[in-house]
């Protein structure tokens, strides 16, 4: 259950932007055309911290606070990185549906060679740049035309 809340309020995050009004500006963003199937450096426990939905208008750029609107259930949940390209989300403490029986849903992950580009399956495969990665914390943006929305997540560990 609270899976289908965090899905949902993503594609909701990501349909509200999609709406905008494109810039017609538009230079090509650079994506990663070779992928290995994991990496070590992403295998443990990410926790989300910071969600935001980017909105670039021709003089400034737009931002809202997803990581607010979430459910307080959803957000003391874990995206659970193997190094075997599993991918699952922990349930955290605060559970939204005490009474669900039902397991977590198994995904899968991917990181291109040259650590620029993330694929997150769990479900639905969705691709995101990699801004920024170290041991401790994990920056992602997603896959966006120039001048199109976008959103950002942050994880720590």
């Amino acid at each position: 259950m609270t899976k289908v809340r965090l899905l949902t309020a993503l594609s909701l995050g990501t349909m509200l932007f999609a709406s905008c009004e494109k810039q017609l500006e538009e230079s090509p963003t650079p994506r990663a055309s070779s992928q290995s199937s994991t990496d070590a450096s992403l295998a443990g426990d990410w926790q989300l911290v910071a969600y935001k939905g980017i909105v670039p208008t021709p003089n400034n750029v737009r931002t809202t606070n997803i990581f607010m609107m979430l459910d307080e259930c959803s957000k003391d949940n874990k995206l659970h990185f193997e190094a075997t390209g599993e991918l699952t989300e922990l349930e955290g403490a605060n559970v939204c549906d005490k009474d669900s029986k039902t397991p977590a849903k198994p995904g899968t992950w991917a990181l291109s060679t040259d650590k620029k580009a993330l694929t997150l399956n769990l479900g639905e495969a969705k691709e995101y740049q990699v801004t920024s990665l170290s041991a401790s914390s994990l920056k992602l943006r997603s896959v966006a035309k120039a001048g199109e929305p976008y959103t950002e997540l942050e994880y720590t560990r």
